[in-house]
This record gives C-alpha cells, structure tokens and sequence, in this order.
C-alpha cells in the first residue's frame, strides 16, 4: 500500500487544537448525538479515555453504536468482563449491529485467553536436537529487518559468534526462506490468512512454530517477551519434549496500566496480564528476568524457582567511541558553554519529569543559563511537559526533543551535562528508559533511589542516587554536580566502563548461552506432553 502525502508541519500542528475545540462544543451540548459517540471514539484512538467517558455520559440509550464505543472504553479501562456484559445485553436485545457483534466475539476470546486458554499442540516425535541450536521466538512482535540497531539482534549474533547456531523467529508475513543476517536465520511464523480472534491467531503461529523447529531441530526453545510468546513456546516445547527459556522483558502487565488512567492499575486486565506473566515464568525451564527485585519475587512465589538474571542490552551503537560533547551539543543545536540537564518523559506522572522542573526552578537561581532537555515520545507529549514548565516557571529552559530516532537521542544523552530519572515510581518498560545508554556515553546519571535504578546507578560511583518525589534534595545534587566538571567526569568514565562490561552484547549474549547450555546438558529423558 503506497505511503499517503505527510501532512504539513502546520496542518499538524492544528491537530490537537481542533480536537479541544470540538471536545468544548460537545461537552457543551453544542454537537448532535451522533457526532458526539464519533468525538469519544476520536478521544480512545487518541489515548484520552477520560474524555471519552465525559462524553459517553452524554449520550442517549439506545443510540446505534453505543454499545460498541462503550465496550471500547471498558476495555480500555481494563474491565474487560464489563466490555462482553454489555456487548451480549446489546446483542440479545437485538440493538448490536454487525461490527459489535465481531467485538463481543474479539472480547470474549481476549477474556478467555487472559483467563488461562492457550494453545495446545499434539505430542510430535521429531528428529534428535541438534547439539548448541536454538530456536528464539518473539511471535508478538513485528517482523523487522535484521539490523545493526536491533538489540535483539546483535546479542543473537553475538551468540553465534560464540558458536551456536541461532535461529530467531517473529511474527509477519512468512516467507519461502529465511533471512540471513550476521549468523542469525531469521524465520516468520506468520500466516497469509490470520484467524480472525487472538487465540486462533496464536493457534496458528504455535503449529508454525513446530513445524519450524522440526525442521531447525533445537536443542532450546527461548521466548522472549510477553505471556503470548510463552504460550506458543511452551505448546511447541511440550509437543515435542524440549526445554524451554521465558525472558521477561520488564513488566508488561504495569507498562500497560502505565499508558492509561489510574483507574486502569489494579483493573481486572491487569490482574489478570500479571497473573499469566508471572504463570509463564514459573512453568519455564528457565526463567531470565532484567532485574534481581524480579527474581527475587519469583523465587518467593516458587522456592527453588530456576531463575537467572540477564540484562537488558545496550543500543548496539553505544558502545562506540562517543562523540566529545561540544561536538555533540552542536549536531542538536544546544549551546556550547551553558549547563544542560537531561531526562527521558514517561507516560503519566510517575515519570518525575514534573520534580525536575521543579529542581530546575531552584538551580537556576544559581545558574541563569540553564536549560532542561527532555526526550519525548507519545502524541500530545510536547504540549504536556511545556505546560507542566509553565506551571514551575521555567518554560523558557525547556527543549523538548520529540520523536527522535536512535543516533539521535545517542547525541542528546551525550551533549548533556547529567541525565535526571527522577521516576516517583518503579519503571514499567525493561529499565527506566536512556539511563544504561547514558551511562554508556559516558554522562553521569542522578536518580531516584528506587530498586530498579539503584542497580544501574552505583552511587557515588557511576551517578547519584537522591529520595524519590523530592525536589528539594534533587536541586542540591544537581547543583554540586553542575558546578563540578571534574566529578561529572570521573562519574562519567567509570559509568561507561562498568555499563559495557556488564551490558554491551557479549556480555549478555555469554549469560544467555550459559542458561541454554543448562538445559541442553544430557539429563533423563522429558516425556512429551499433549
């Protein structure tokens, strides 16, 4: 399908301005019922599902396609039971048009699946596994090229390199071959025709899947990522009497609540996604988690639990030589001689971008040229953190650097003076996001003292470490470090030294190969499993 025209810079610009006028005329019963039901459906694509229930209280029983925009807006929530309650009442009482009754069917599968369905496989007799093959899964995610800036990628080649042989599989499209990249084949498991409802969907890649590993014949299975991926490996491991791996990418079930309202946290389909995580990683042969606070919850959850910690990996271009910083700070157009804070937003609050504002606030009074760079990605992240600069009075220091692509945001955490996390609450991606790879360029780091963190940040050593939604303390550190070039530096070099021996991809590729070693040891026979 060909790529439409981008619209203008100003065009999109206008966007969100005409989407606040329109949400002020239907909140004040200016716009028609049925152009209200279309503004709340406008608000949930664009992750704003507090509007969308303001607008939704408006609206009429009764009105076609209520029921469906309202299941939507349950689902979002995370009440997903509540979703398929009012999807069936819609149906049974004749109101639900074709497209909703699709949605109950979509709902409905989804609410079995988070309730513990999963795809089941026969038991297969296959050919011997061949000794130091893997067969490693991310059927989520979507297929990408094999590429230098996959850090996926350059750990599995990496692991090839050190001589097995590595077989990497996602999702998209399959293909009459694989791609070869670096030692690495890589295979999509995706059919031509998907199955119209999640669990057919894993259904399928589960059987492509098996057929795949008959034909690579590993001696491992290794999924990375959700509960899903652990589904179809586990259905393939099981079917042919394999040892499998789960590695947990951070904490899916609080990423997802993250990007929503609080009403989302505690909902039931973020109970239900932490129960099946946490399923996963227990049924596992092994299970590898970023974190040692994670593994430590598994082990209490099951005592003697086979858990290992791995890593996450840096950007395959951090470990290059980074760029001296006056000739960073002129590729992103910062001045040269000002004192520059940085830091990476984060959906919601718990970011703490809104305690560094704060702390900006304080050490201007002792740095008049300061600026605050912050990196940005969602929609509708520029206006927030510019209002929320606003609102501490220092808007005219804030730069707000939106969508930027890798080599890009390498230079930003590279053209600052220090890199603030100041997250009120624990991360919900694999790590708090740019700290390892700011560290890789050799830019100290001040963070809150929160587990996560604290075991990037050695304190007093690779950065600092201060109280978490404390401004105050927070504005202290970073003017001792602003006004100490020779203590940024040292910080600096043994932040980079300590990250690449710890996360660059042959230190992470070793750690994985020596889990799959664990498990390709000749042990007693594992009897298959329907």
């Amino acid at each position: 399908m060909p790529h439409l025209p981008r619209r203008p810079a100003a065009r999109d610009a206008a966007r969100p301005a005409r989407y606040e006028t329109r949400l002020a005329r239907a909140l004040a019963g200016r716009t028609d019922p049925r152009g209200v039901r279309r503004l709340a459906e406008e608000a949930l694509d664009r992750g704003r599902a507090e509007d969308a229930g303001h607008l939704l209280g408006l609206l009429p029983p009764g009105l076609p396609g209520l029921a469906g925009t309202k299941a939507r807006h349950d689902r979002e929530l995370g009440r997903l039971t509540e979703s398929v309650v009012g999807l069936r009442r819609a149906v049974t009482s004749g109101r639900a048009g074709a497209a909703e009754r699709r949605q109950l069917h979509r709902h409905e599968d989804e609410l079995r699946l988070l309730s513990g369905l999963r795809p089941v496989l026969p038991a297969a007799v296959g050919p011997r596994p061949e000794p130091g093959t893997v067969l490693h899964v991310r059927a989520a995610a979507a297929p990408a090229p094999p590429a230098t800036s996959d850090r996926t990628h350059a750990v599995l080649a990496e692991a090839a390199a050190q001589g097995r042989r590595v077989v990497r599989a996602t999702g998209g499209r399959r293909r009459s071959g694989p791609e070869l990249a670096d030692g690495v084949a890589h295979h999509r498991l995706g059919p031509s025709r998907p199955a119209p409802t999640a669990s057919g969907q894993l259904q399928q890649q589960a059987q492509a899947l098996l057929d795949l590993a008959l034909d690579v014949r590993p001696a491992v299975l290794h999924a990375e990522g959700g509960h899903a991926d652990a589904l179809v490996v586990r259905a393939v491991a099981e079917a042919l009497g394999l040892p499998w791996v789960h590695q947990q990418l951070g904490c899916p079930a609080a990423r997802w609540a993250a990007r929503r309202p609080a009403a989302a946290a505690g909902s039931e389909v973020h109970r239900l996604l932490a129960a099946r995580e946490t399923e996963a990683l227990l049924a596992a042969d092994r299970a590898l988690v970023a974190d040692r606070a994670a593994a430590r919850r598994l082990e209490e959850l099951r005592p003697g639990a086979a858990v290992r910690t791995v890593p996450v990996p840096l950007d395959p271009a951090s470990p290059g030589s980074p760029r001296p910083v006056a000739e960073a700070r002129r590729a992103v157009g910062l001045p040269a001689a000002v004192p520059v804070l940085g830091a990476v937003a984060g959906p919601g609050e718990s970011d703490g971008v809104g305690d560094l504002l704060r702390a900006a606030a304080l050490v201007a009074a002792g740095a008049p040229q300061l600026l605050v760079v912050v990196l940005a990605d969602g929609p509708g992240e520029r206006a927030r953190l510019e209002a929320r600069a606003a609102a501490h009075g220092v808007l005219d220091r804030l730069r707000v650097v939106a969508g930027a692509a890798p080599e890009r945001r390498l230079l930003v955490l590279r053209a600052v003076d220090v890199l603030v996390a100041p997250l009120r609450a624990p991360a919900t991606g694999p790590e708090p996001p740019g700290v390892a790879e700011a560290l890789a360029a050799g830019t100290p780091v001040v963070a809150s003292r929160l587990p996560a963190l604290a075991e990037l940040v050695a304190d007093g050593i690779t950065g600092m470490l201060t109280p978490a939604g404390d401004p105050a303390t927070l504005a202290t550190v970073l003017g001792m470090l602003l006004g100490s070039p020779a203590v940024r530096r040292c910080l600096g070099d043994e932040a980079r030294r300590r990250v690449l021996a710890e996360r660059g991809p042959a230190a992470v590729a070793a750690a994985l190969t020596a889990a799959w070693d664990e498990l390709a040891a000749p042990a007693p026979a594992r009897g298959a499993t329907a």
